[in-house]
């Protein structure tokens, strides 16, 4: 029993020895855990600028990652999620010309006559891309949130006009007032939402965000043919009444958006801080400086973005996104058109016009989820132009329906998915508010030129089939798998050549490449 006793009594005493060390060294442990979590921030490309500061490593040690998360739930909300609905409800407006066709604008505009119908759908891209050359100018002297709001006003009154034009002339004039809209309001939400978060986390954001908007593209039928039972009402036909409601209805969601919506990660305002503490909003900017050190807003000129467009790489992430937007903007124009040539009526042909765009918003939140999580960037962009490869056959040269509308839905994923991935494949490669700036109005040359061609390429001449087109938009996709290989057999190289110390990327000897 004595034997016991003093072996009992040693247990005691180890047991209690055990948590005196585990209290001596728990806040060593945490420390640990803080440094691993900062280093985290400059992992696999990451840019950790701040390494070494006190004042950094103490904001980024001084958050838990429970903080963390709580943090950037109340960013996304803010951000992320109202920037996606309001891009949704501007993006009915915008694409609904087709929907307003079947429901009478054709017949009632002659929009059948020669290449009328196509010239409607693209003329808002040269108008797109001429404006757009003056967003960081706009920048500079105009907040990103008031940008925002008031394109958001006008294009529901330009969509509101749409609505009471009685000429086809009338109709060109308010697209191009669209484009013009357009220049400022879609770089201006891809840019807001770089500056927000860390590399590593902007897919997932784009990809909610564009689902949210695509949702626009899936239910805009149900809602066109919903406003379509309005026809006679006041005289007027139903596609008029859908231009008139979805503009007012734009109007007022971009005003309740100004309120909501938050100003810049650096800003001094009110409103830009308001929905964080004074601690949260030092960890915000701290995150940001140790990912990619482009916290704080730099001065920005037309002289340096000119400079910046010099930069070769910035025009292959706009040949990228050129050559997805061949196949996502003409699908997003015709596809009632091509389900209406199936041989279904109106009503039917507006209802199967949702699915496909919703299962290509869902198809996005998993990729940019994936992509994130595996923080690469180049296998998804070319998995989704194999989708778009393998959905064209099956939509042009096959006759069950069945076997059509799958193909519909693949390349509706795939398309509409590269959009956010060739957005991410950008942001994480570039560095400073300045050359985002001009990488982003790059983008939208390359998504403008791919709207004109895509419009061009699916002509009204050529329903119901639509074979050019598809033919096109085949060869679009096998380039981008194409040129996306040659751009990370690129990056991988000189990711290579910065870490022998030959070769400093992005002006910061610690950046590397993702791809």
């Amino acid at each position: 029993m004595k034997a016991e006793h003093i072996s009992w009594r040693l247990s005691q005493l180890n047991l209690i020895t055990e948590n005196l060390l585990k209290m001596s060294t728990a806040p060593r442990l945490d420390a640990e855990s803080q440094a691993t979590r900062q280093r985290a921030y400059a992992s696999k490309g990451a840019v950790l600028v701040s390494e070494g500061n006190s004042s950094t490593d103490s904001i980024l040690q001084d958050v838990t990652p429970q903080e963390e998360k709580k943090i950037l739930r109340k960013i996304d909300w803010r951000v992320t999620i109202v920037l996606g609905v309001l891009w949704c409800i501007t993006l009915i407006d915008r694409s609904n010309l087709g929907n307003a066709s079947i429901a009478g604008m054709t017949k009632d505009l002659k929009l059948d006559v020669g290449m009328r119908q196509s010239l409607v759908g693209l003329i808002d891209f040269p108008f797109w891309m001429v404006f757009q050359t003056t967003l960081p100018l706009a920048i500079k002297y105009l907040k990103p949130r008031l940008i925002i709001s008031l394109t958001g006003v006008l294009f529901g009154l330009f969509t509101l006009g749409q609505g009471l034009v009685h000429s086809w002339h009338g109709l060109l004039g308010y697209r191009m007032a669209l484009g013009t809209v357009q220049a400022w309001q879609y770089p201006t939400i891809a840019y807001f939402i770089t500056i927000w978060y860390t590399r590593y986390e902007v897919q997932k954001r784009f990809s909610v965000a564009y689902f949210i908007a695509e949702m626009s593209s899936g239910f805009s039928g149900i809602l066109a043919y919903g406003l379509m039972q309005m026809k006679g009402l006041a005289g007027m036909n139903g596609w008029r009444w859908i231009n008139i409601i979805e503009g007012i209805f734009t109007v007022l969601a971009s005003v309740i958006a100004h309120i909501i919506l938050v100003g810049m990660p650096d800003g001094d305002g009110r409103h830009e801080w308001r929905f964080l503490s004074s601690r949260e909003r030092r960890f915000v900017l701290a995150r940001i400086d140790a990912d990619r050190a482009d916290a704080k807003l730099e001065e920005i000129t037309m002289k340096n973005c000119a400079r910046m467009l010099s930069d070769i790489k910035l025009w292959g992430f706009a040949a990228v996104l050129y050559l997805s937007a061949v196949t996502s903007t003409g699908f997003l124009y015709f596809l009632p058109l091509i389900i209406h040539g199936m041989g279904f009526s109106v009503g039917v042909s507006q209802l199967l016009n949702a699915p496909p765009f919703l299962i290509a918003g869902l198809w996005c939140c998993l990729t940019g989820w994936l992509s994130d999580r595996w923080r690469l960037r180049s296998p998804f962009l070319v998995l989704n132009a194999l989708l778009c490869l393998g959905g064209v056959p099956l939509l042009g040269f096959t006759a069950p329906f069945g076997a059509r509308y799958t193909g519909i839905c693949l390349v509706c994923m795939g398309s509409k998915a590269n959009t956010p991935a060739a957005m991410a494949y950008m942001s994480n490669n570039l560095r400073t508010h300045t050359k985002k700036l001009a990488s982003v109005s790059v983008l939208i040359v390359g998504v403008c030129l791919g709207g004109v061609t895509g419009a061009l390429v699916f002509r009204q001449q050529d329903a119901p089939t639509y074979h050019p087109g598809l033919y096109a938009s085949m060869v679009a996709s096998f380039l981008l798998c194409v040129l996306v290989g040659a751009m990370t057999a690129k990056f991988r190289r000189d990711n290579r050549r910065a870490e022998r110390g030959q070769l400093v990327i992005e002006g910061h000897e610690a950046f590397r490449y993702t791809y």
